[in-house]
């Protein structure tokens, strides 16, 4: 045999192999879905989530077709994560061209989670056509399609792709004015993201991201936005969080060196003056207090001296200098300020109830007529303080006065339902207050836009009961020996964990800040939780007041 008779009998042996081998990988993907396409349309949400996984193996068009329909349609909050999670497998170029027709119409609000785990997936599967489709979803789909962006950027801050850093940075460097009202999920997700996608140490894409934040931090109105503007930039940098963008723009020209000997120093986000519960600051201009009222709120309590008011010091003439000029007046310096309330008299307190209601009379009296608020209590029901009002109003003189009365009426109650009150403060809004039984405030596009941007949290415990619990009634009773001998109820969200993630959930596009107090015995570790998903603060007020 010749050698090239030997040449083309090799290439017509590999070309059967190969045929061979795709014939083989067809009929394997085709068994692949035909043993796990039943399972889609199961009706248990474990049985549907275990098909997803299974149908992805296939890594072909109809897998890829099957599993972002079913996706689309799954309703079950546990089973969602896991489909999402199995589309790390598509790496295919036809797999992730379905998956990119599917997902970039995925855009009315029930649809915002079934993109995010799914684009979350895409991110963690760490491929260029998965990253490709998430800077699709952010870029190229509609300025109105608020949701699918939302869910972009927040699938690129959890998968911690910085590969598509320069995406984040294209969207920020065009202002949105939609941003700052019905779009502000799409500002927000992207302001988390940055903070989790950039690396100080590389100036590129530090500095477009940079300063995109800034170009947000300049035209924001929303307090919240700014806010955590600044605050990305800090996470980024290293600085305080000045709140000045002249001090920013100086950072980044001067290549983010902290040694540099000439630094301007601005004003800072801790500085500012705004309304504050147990000294934590809010953020926004709509505040939802929700407080403990159960039994053990009557533990007694030893307090301090009560302190004494001082007298202000007097305003500057100039304000803090940043980036060699005087800084902007801060919103709001033009008009006459309302005189400090007294500070909390802690000589009534005797019991925890009684701080609780001190500490919340006097947050009440700081809120100005530019926020809007409301109070939620908790024992074993959970219900608005006052049955009449079902939205945030504004803080009038009138409005906190009715409120005050009826605070300082509270006495403790029952049980301690802790994920009943926060879903009764994720539920309320501008316009009216939701029952959260029968829709979902994490994805409502009315909680979304014009629900709380500040909960303060308070307990003196840790759940004993919940919604869910079938034995409500027997928790914490005694036996006819006097012997308690449940002491939690049995519904899944007694759980703390379970409390955690599902206010994460909940919180995942609405970005409330969730400041948390404890004064009493209570779950540290559970409060401590809730304000790190939510970037707020816990404070440990063991019954003593600062």
């Amino acid at each position: 045999m010749t050698k090239l008779k030997r040449l083309a009998f090799i290439s017509l042996a590999l070309l059967a192999l190969s045929i061979c081998a795709q014939n083989h990988n067809a009929q394997g993907a085709d068994d692949i879905i035909k043993r796990c396409q039943p399972l889609l349309t199961n009706a248990d949400p474990v049985k549907r989530a275990e098909g997803v996984e299974g149908i992805v193996a296939a890594n072909n068009k109809k897998a890829a077709e099957l599993a972002c329909k079913t996706i689309a349609a799954e309703k079950d909050n546990d089973a969602l994560p896991r489909m999402g999670a199995a589309f790390a497998q598509f790496n295919s170029e036809e797999a992730l061209s379905e998956v990119k027709d599917a997902i970039t119409k995925f855009t009315r609000p029930e649809q915002i989670f079934a993109a995010y785990y799914a684009l979350t997936g895409l991110g963690n599967g760490k491929t260029a056509g998965g990253d490709a489709i998430l800077k699709a979803c952010v870029l190229e789909s509609k300025p109105k399609d608020y949701n699918l962006k939302a869910a972009a950027l927040e699938a690129i801050g959890e998968s911690a792709r910085k590969e598509v850093a320069p995406a984040v940075a294209e969207l920020f460097a065009t202002w949105n004015p939609d941003w700052d009202d019905k779009g502000v999920i799409v500002a927000m997700c992207g302001i988390f993201a940055a903070a989790k996608i950039v690396k100080p140490e590389e100036k590129e894409p530090r500095d477009s991201v940079m300063r995109g934040l800034i170009n947000i931090l300049k035209n924001a109105k929303n307090d919240r936005l700014r806010y955590f503007s600044v605050k990305a930039l800090s996470e980024i940098s290293g600085e305080k969080m000045y709140s000045e963008p002249k001090f920013w723009e100086w950072w980044i020209d001067v290549g983010g060196y902290k040694t540099q000997k000439e630094r301007p120093e601005g004003q800072t986000e801790a500085a500012r003056k705004v309304p504050r519960f147990f000294d934590m600051a809010t953020v926004g201009k709509r505040v939802v207090f929700c407080i403990d009222v159960s039994g053990s709120m009557a533990g007694p309590v030893s307090m301090p001296p009560a302190p004494k008011k001082e007298k202000p010091p007097e305003p500057k003439k100039e304000g803090p200098v940043t980036g060699g000029g005087k800084s902007k007046p801060a919103e709001g310096d033009k008009k006459k300020e309302e005189p400090e309330p007294d500070p909390p008299d802690y000589s009534k307190v005797k019991i925890k109830l009684d701080l609780a209601i001190v500490e919340l009379v006097y947050a009440l009296k700081q809120l100005d007529k530019e926020f809007l608020f409301n109070v939620c209590i908790y024992d074993t029901p959970h219900q608005l303080l006052l049955p009449s009002v079902k939205n945030l109003v504004p803080a009038t003189p009138e409005n906190k006065a009715k409120f005050i009365k009826a605070v300082e009426a509270l006495t403790p109650r029952a049980l301690t339902n802790i994920h009943g009150g926060l879903m009764d403060s994720l539920s309320i809004t501008d316009a009216q207050f939701f029952d959260w039984h029968k829709m979902d405030p994490a994805w409502d596009p009315e909680c979304m836009a014009k629900g709380a941007e500040t909960i303060f949290f308070l307990t003196d415990g840790s759940p004993t009961v919940s919604d869910d619990s079938s034995d409500i009634g027997e928790v914490g009773r005694p036996d006819k020996n006097g012997q308690v001998k449940k002491m939690v109820g049995n519904g899944k969200m007694c759980v703390p964990e379970n409390i955690v993630a599902e206010i994460k959930r909940v919180n995942t596009f609405r970005k409330c800040v969730i400041h948390t107090v404890g004064i009493g015995p209570h779950d540290s570790r559970l409060m401590g939780e809730l304000a790190r998903i939510s970037g707020g603060t816990y404070t440990d007020r063991t019954g003593v007041a600062r």
